[in-house]
Parts: structure tokens; sequence; C-alpha cells
């Protein structure tokens, strides 16, 4: 295309098919600092989500237990529990993804 985008499934060529050859045509690329860009607009977004996962979970189980009736320890609880935490750390996430995104997505100073 005239975006200079590549076609899905060109992306990866460079890579030669292992972790290796990605890690290392980064290097030849980018040299070491090319393994760490990103970092700065991925972090934020980890953070958040395990903050909410964390304080999440155990205040849903306890809410399950006490309002529904289940047994801590039953499957049902923690399928409960899970669900809405996951729900939970997506709408957190959300603004960050886009931030992360956009950051990552914009061409380079």
């Amino acid at each position: 295309s005239s975006s200079g985008a590549l076609a899905v499934g060109q992306q990866h060529a460079a890579a030669s098919g292992a972790v290796g050859g990605a890690l290392a045509a980064i290097v030849r690329a980018d040299g070491l600092p090319g393994l760490f860009r990103g970092l700065s607009a991925f972090a934020p977004r980890v953070i958040v989500a395990s903050a909410v996962q964390l304080s999440t979970y155990d205040t849903v189980k306890g809410w399950v237990v006490s309002s529904c009736g289940l047994r801590p320890d039953q499957l049902l609880t923690h399928v409960a529990s899970s669900f809405v935490t996951g729900a939970a750390v997506v709408a957190a996430m959300q603004p960050f993804d886009f931030a992360a995104t956009r950051l990552v997505n914009s061409p380079s100073a």
C-alpha cells in the first residue's frame, strides 16, 4: 500500500521464524535499546491491569459468597469472580491500550 504498511503475514518475515532470529534482527537494526522500545507505552497498562485484577477478585469473591450463598471453594464462585474481574480489567485497560497503540504506531521523531 502507499502508506508503507506491510500486508498481514508479511510483517514478520525478517524474524527468520524463530525468537532468536527476531531478537537478533532487532538488535542489528536498533541496537540493544530497540529491545525495550514500547516499554513506556505498555508498562502503565500492565500496572493498571494488575492493580485492578488483584483488588477486584477478592472483593467480588467475598460479595459472591455473602450475597449468593456460594461456598468460597466452589467452582461457580471462582468462575463468577473471575468473570467480573476480567470485565473490570478490560474496562480499566481500554484507555491505556488505545494510548499505547497510538504511541507505538506513530511515526518516530
